[in-house]
């Protein structure tokens, strides 16, 4: 797949848990109340979307340090150097802080608490749209969901969950339209 695909295939996936939680929030389920959950079971240091799939689907929930510690070889066999170490730098903030030290919109915050600027970081990493794509590269494999198909590079695989979905965006909205109707029935197949 190449760097397009891979980018694409990223951003459906971040579009996919947008879309989820925006249709949780709707329904009355925020942040609290889905930390609340995984409290409650035992899961806290989880990923959000893996205790979504452990109470919607009884799949074992991974913890984000289990999650980095497994995908760490296929990560950081892809950089060397200084951009290596802020990829390790991001997946140690990921496994304290949470999935939204993944999110795009932290990538220059994560640049100034690492390099004291964005300047400083571009001097070190390279040009931004290099470190822009790294970001999305690492970010792929982080957060593909434990309950996807292990096939690289393969976003239309949601096998176990509903073979006949077509994209990580299709899920989202399947669940958001189970919420609406008082049912997950129709992720199910």
């Amino acid at each position: 797949m190449d760097t397009v695909g891979l980018v694409k295939m990223s951003l459906a996936i971040l579009d996919a848990r947008r879309a989820l939680m925006e249709g949780l929030l709707e329904k009355g389920y925020g942040a609290v109340q889905l930390r609340d959950v995984a409290r409650i079971i035992e899961v806290e240091d989880c990923d959000l979307f893996d205790v979504l799939a452990y109470v919607a689907y009884a799949k074992s929930p991974v913890t984000r340090a289990e999650r980095v510690a497994r995908r760490r070889p296929s990560i950081s066999s892809r950089f060397d150097g200084e951009l290596r170490a802020f990829v390790e730098f991001v997946l140690e903030h990921y496994v304290t802080q949470g999935v939204t030290e993944l999110d795009d919109k932290k990538l220059p915050h994560l640049l100034d608490l690492r390099y004291d600027s964005l300047q400083d970081a571009v001097a070190v990493l390279g040009p931004a749209a290099e470190i822009q794509q790294a970001f999305v590269g690492f970010r792929r494999i982080c957060i593909r969901p434990a309950w996807t198909s292990r096939r690289e590079g393969d976003p239309d695989q949601f096998l176990g969950v509903c073979p006949s979905v077509r994209s990580a965006a299709d899920v989202a909205r399947r669940w958001v339209i189970g919420l609406r109707s008082g049912s997950n029935r129709t992720l199910r197949g």
